[in-house]
């Protein structure tokens, strides 16, 4: 083999290499996860105190997954977020329709540089004590300050609770009771 075919072929397969590792646009994509003290929702009975005894349901983000496209030139990432939702209640004859509210923001380090507010609806079929549903947000597009990358952003999803709700949450600790 000639000198010049070697360094061709050479310089052939490292460039296969590196367009393997370069092409791979989701490790560019910011990161996704649930928020752990928004990532559930525990709702009493009407009239009740917050104990466990008298949970009417809970919800929870049981699983966050993303994808995303990176506009070089615009400097700009859009992605999709898709949620994964857990319910349960005590087993009960009826059947019962809820609708709860969920956030999705956008990070950047510490701080939170945007955040939109969404809801999803589900239901318990009559003697049902769990389900699980999706919601999707098709598209969240953050503009990426000229010395950051797209990863240096992170997608958070958690339900929006009011303070009292956040205070049984840290009360009882992540997994609850």
């Amino acid at each position: 083999m000639s000198r010049k075919f070697s360094a061709f072929l050479a310089i052939g397969a490292i460039s296969i290499l590196l367009a393997g590792c370069s092409t791979k646009e989701d490790a560019l994509c910011p990161g996704a996860a649930a928020l752990v003290e928004a990532s559930t929702l525990t709702v009493f009975a009407a009239g009740t105190t917050p104990d466990p005894a008298h949970t009417l349901y809970r919800v929870a983000v049981g699983n966050v997954s993303t994808d995303c496209s990176i506009d070089r030139r615009e400097r700009t990432a859009d992605s999709s977020v898709g949620i994964r939702f857990v319910a349960t209640r005590e087993p009960s004859g009826e059947t019962a329709r809820y609708r709860v509210p969920y956030f999705v923001a956008v990070r950047q380090g510490p701080t939170v540089i945007g955040k939109k507010l969404f809801w999803v609806t589900f239901g318990f079929a009559p003697g049902e004590a769990s389900t699980s549903f999706d919601a999707s947000v098709d598209s969240t597009v953050i503009k990426i300050a000229n010395d950051k990358q797209p990863y240096d952003y992170q997608i958070l999803v958690g339900l929006q609770l009011t303070k009292d709700q956040l205070e049984y949450n840290r009360k009882v600790g992540q997994y609850g009771p």
